[in-house]
């Protein structure tokens, strides 16, 4: 039929997911896209833009489906921060533990290019970066409220210790460290919440 695709525009999609995901934005080609999607280059232009269009795309793509386990940890355990924090830590070593999927983690191998990213790719992930350091000082902000943690900690600079930490695991994946070492670091990386009694239940 005249006008009709002759490819499942999420399929394709999914496949460019990976590849960026493997290669990173500046890793991966016109051409590794093509061959990824089975899509000529074309057909990309028309139906997702130009590859910034198409990587934009692909980023809110693979936020919508490893993103929810994250909010749903700080939903369930809104009033504690540390069980959200390991369910958070969980969630990206069950991601990191599945085969089928490249290593590490899409977010964070962006933010490893974020400075030679244009302009439109830096301020996508950047976002991101900011939202998840928000709602993790969020969480750190209530507990030290309500007593669960120690009135001298700094939200801020806690959060952005745990979620350095998270990406840093993506990273540390994507270079080959065992899975053994990624869940040493994330319990180390837990343990030191300056956690009181309150949270303890004593």
């Amino acid at each position: 039929m005249a006008g009709r695709k002759q490819f499942d525009p999420e399929r394709a999609l999914q496949a460019a997911v990976r590849v960026f995901w493997e290669n990173g934005y500046l890793g991966t080609s016109i051409h590794d896209l093509e061959s990824a999607m089975g899509v000529g280059r074309a057909s990309i232009y028309s139906t997702y833009g130009d590859k910034e269009d198409l990587f934009l795309r692909a980023l809110t793509s693979y936020v919508e489906q490893y993103g929810p386990p994250v909010r749903e940890a700080f939903r369930i355990h809104a009033d504690d921060s540390t069980l959200a924090l390991r369910a958070t830590f969980d969630a990206a070593l069950a991601r990191m533990s599945d085969t089928d999927l490249p290593a590490g983690c899409l977010i964070a191998q962006s933010a490893s290019e974020l400075l030679i990213l244009g302009a439109r790719p830096q301020e996508a992930v950047s976002q991101l970066l900011h939202g998840q350091l928000a709602i993790i000082t969020a969480a750190l902000e209530t507990d030290r409220r309500s007593g669960r943690l120690a009135e001298s900690a700094d939200p801020n600079s806690l959060a952005a210790f745990l979620a350095g930490t998270i990406h840093s695991l993506s990273l540390l994946h994507r270079n080959g460290v065992g899975l053994d070492v990624l869940h040493r670091v994330a319990a180390h990386a837990l343990s030191t919440l300056p956690t009181t009694t309150v949270a303890s239940g004593t």
